[in-house]
């Protein structure tokens, strides 16, 4: 394995659709380098590092040309000559760079910390039970000494953030508690809420931890955002809570689940969230398993074409509202530049656990919908989670599945290696199988309107013998 590092002087600043080639540009050395289709797939790989063995191999295959590997591997030696990649020094970090197959960390939990919520939402997914917005469920819950003990016992697998969720993780008395606990650990922490219960206590506690708090905003207005989650007053208190975060000088983010009921609110979303000290908007298309499974086919859910389209105003609703917009779709409705900018949705599947609320292991919230993918529990006697995270049959099955098994449009994409078929909680859910393309990507092959550029090169019969096309 040959390592080397990208100059981060170089940015790519333009890509053609039709050629796949690139146009890289250094301010500091004030030079332009053009790319041909090759050397941008190189490039594009989202890692600041570039394993030369592995990365030629990928992009290779693209090609499926006999001769491919050897013609990769020359254009990876004329860019580290040309002073777009260097080898990487003795003693130096490979943070980011976890490209190896062999080698696991688990950077990040996320944990399910109540499936109780005070609001309904039409769309939810998750088997969360409504309940009275100002009660505590006292459903079976993992206890706060035996989690923080469990995070502290991860640390050494290489843990660093932490993800806290629901149902409404807010109806449990002691997050502020937890929270302090892992950031008195060294992890980072994000909270994912409606916002509804955060009153001055708890943006102080939020604030004072340094937490990424995301906030459900499904629409710019009372009426829309109301009807939607189910929950009178949401609107108001979901935007009473982002003022008082970025008052004290937490950005907090929003969180949009994008349907046909809400989509001519998106930039009233974002204007809300903008006037309210947001920082950045994330917009996610439904989810059509688990307790919505009934939207599947529904005429709510929106059409790859409205997604690609809307995906299109980013740079100008940007501009004009001062505020980042993250699409949570995958890496193929994205262009490399935006890859490479780490704009697009890719899931850490290899590298993160759920702790759902009763203490169960699984992949992730997906335990709490299909029961047979928990594989463990924490407050289990003699519980080892660095055993677990290196023997359990269920990581490493699904490991050896993701090496480069995936079927569908997946299996004929450059981007398998290191996107994994993105979600793939949404392809088991809509399959039962982790090998299962991609939803999104495979109904946008389907439709005829998924990238060419970014399928692996077909071979076509000339004269009875094949000729691979380059």
């Amino acid at each position: 394995m040959t390592l080397m590092a990208k100059n981060q002087d170089y940015i790519l600043k333009h890509i053609d659709p039709e050629t796949g080639y690139g146009l890289l540009y250094s301010e500091k050395n004030d030079r332009c380098l053009f790319l041909n289709t090759v050397a941008t797939l190189l490039w594009t790989m989202p890692s600041d590092f570039l394993d030369s063995s592995r990365e030629s191999c990928t992009v290779a295959k693209s090609m499926k040309s006999p001769n491919a590997a050897d013609y990769v591997a020359k254009v990876a030696d004329d860019m580290r000559q040309s002073g777009l990649f260097r080898p990487l020094e003795d003693g130096e970090a490979l943070k980011g760079a976890s490209m190896n197959d062999e080698v696991y960390t688990l950077n990040q939990i996320y944990f399910y910390a109540a499936m109780e919520c005070n609001a309904h939402c039409y769309h939810c997914y998750q088997p969360t039970t409504k309940v009275d917005a100002s009660t505590e469920q006292k459903s079976k819950r993992v206890g706060k000494e035996v989690f923080m003990n469990f995070i502290e016992s991860a640390l050494p697998l290489g843990l660093e953030h932490v993800k806290i969720t629901g149902g409404e993780p807010l109806l449990r008395g002691d997050l502020g508690e937890i929270i302090r606990g892992i950031r008195k650990l060294g992890p980072s922490v994000a909270l994912e809420t409606n916002g509804f219960l955060i009153d001055e206590k708890a943006a102080d506690m939020l604030s004072q931890g340094e937490v990424e708090v995301s906030i459900s905003l499904d629409g710019g207005s009372e009426v829309v955002h109301d009807s939607l989650r189910g929950l009178p007053g949401s609107f108001q208190r979901a935007t009473r809570a982002m003022k008082m975060l970025s008052d004290r000088g937490c950005e907090p983010q929003v969180v949009m689940s994008i349907s046909r009921r809400n989509l001519g609110e998106v930039e009233k979303t974002i204007s809300v969230a903008a006037s309210n000290g947001c920082s950045l908007v994330k917009i996610n298309p439904l989810s059509t398993f688990g307790s919505a499974e009934r939207l599947k086919g529904s005429e709510i859910i929106l059409t790859i074409k409205e997604l690609i389209e809307m995906r299109k105003r980013r740079k100008d609703l940007e501009a004009k509202y001062g505020v980042s917009l993250f699409f949570e779709l995958p890496p193929s409705f994205a262009s490399p530049y935006e890859i490479a900018s780490g704009r697009t949705g890719m899931c850490p599947f290899k590298n993160m656990l759920g702790v759902l609320p009763d203490g169960s292991i699984s992949f992730c919230g997906i335990g709490n919908i299909y029961h047979d993918l928990i594989f463990g529990r924490i407050d289990e006697e003699g519980f080892d989670i660095q055993r677990l995270w290196q023997e359990a049959e269920a990581l490493i099955e699904i490991r050896t599945l993701l090496s480069g098994k995936l079927k569908g449009v997946c299996g004929l994409c450059v981007f398998e290696s290191f996107c994994k078929g993105s979600c793939r909680a949404h392809a088991y859910g809509e399959s039962r199988s982790f090998l299962a393309p991609d939803p999104l990507c495979q109904r946008a092959f389907e439709e005829g309107i998924f990238p060419d550029y970014y399928l692996i090169m077909i071979t076509e019969m000339i004269g009875g013998e094949k000729e691979w096309l380059i």
